[in-house]
């Protein structure tokens, strides 16, 4: 990716670090398209999809918990439904907690709310007056 791009983006991050911001990508589009953006720790991109089968699971039991899936849970499955995995992508990496939220609510304000399954536009820092 270009440089200025990177920048634009806040993507100037390290390789390493405690802090991501994710996407996950539908891989039926070419090239896969961006239909989450989120900041996490560990394996917090891969919940998704754990929360999702849960969420499946517990609709079989009882119709009330089909209610409870959000559009991203409704997207996975779709995913799944069509014989594809939810594809996975690092985009910014950092050891600064706060730097890691503002990176996932500029991407987020990039692609725009209408076209994500975010249900915000991430983590707004409190102004100091």
């Amino acid at each position: 990716m270009w440089s200025w791009v990177k920048e634009f983006l806040g993507l100037d991050g390290q390789k390493y670090g405690r802090f991501y911001v994710y996407e996950l990508l539908d891989p039926r589009f070419q090239p896969p398209r961006t239909f989450y953006i989120g900041k996490g720790t560990e394996d917090r991109m891969y919940e998704h999809e754990k929360e999702t089968r849960r969420l499946l699971k517990r609709s079989i039991k009882s119709k009330g918990a089909a209610m409870a899936m959000s559009c991203k849970h409704k997207r996975i499955l779709e995913i799944w439904d069509d014989g594809y995995e939810v594809g996975h992508e690092v985009v910014f990496r950092t050891d600064n907690e706060q730097e890691a939220y503002q990176v996932e609510s500029r991407r987020i304000d990039h692609f725009g709310l209408e076209r994500l399954t975010n249900e915000t536009y991430g983590y707004k820092p409190r102004r100091i007056a």
